[in-house]
């Protein structure tokens, strides 16, 4: 049986180009999230999909901190304003319930905005 998160990153990319990753954390010192999101998102190979439409979700599950990170045509389809606002769903989402389930809700989200944009 898949985990939650494996199983909405499954259903959330059928139907798009898009591609979703998730990297969960247990480091104490985090400073700065954005900034381990864009090393990991560079350290993975991430921007090296062809569509340039991969979207990156960084949770340090110790520090309670997070960052969403999409390439840049994504970034183009989407504007600030839709990060922004899927960075507070997801903060009110593990306030609300368990870990695993606020990023499931959130990934469903971004599958349906990738379908959007990023059909196959």
């Amino acid at each position: 049986m898949l985990s939650p998160i494996l199983a909405a990153i499954t259903e959330a990319e059928q139907g798009t180009t898009g591609q979703i990753r998730v990297h969960l954390s247990q480091r104490w010192i985090e400073p700065n999230p954005y900034r381990r999101a864009n090393t990991l998102f560079s350290c993975f190979g991430l921007s090296k999909n062809l569509h340039h439409n991969t979207i990156l979700i960084y949770l340090n599950l110790k520090c309670r901190k997070f960052a969403i990170l999409g390439d840049y045509k994504i970034n183009h389809a989407v504007g600030s304003h839709f990060w922004k606002s899927i960075g507070e769903k997801l903060q009110e989402n593990l306030r609300s319930t368990q870990s695993e389930r606020a990023i499931a809700l959130v990934i469903q989200d971004l599958g349906t905005t990738l379908r959007k944009h990023f059909p196959k």
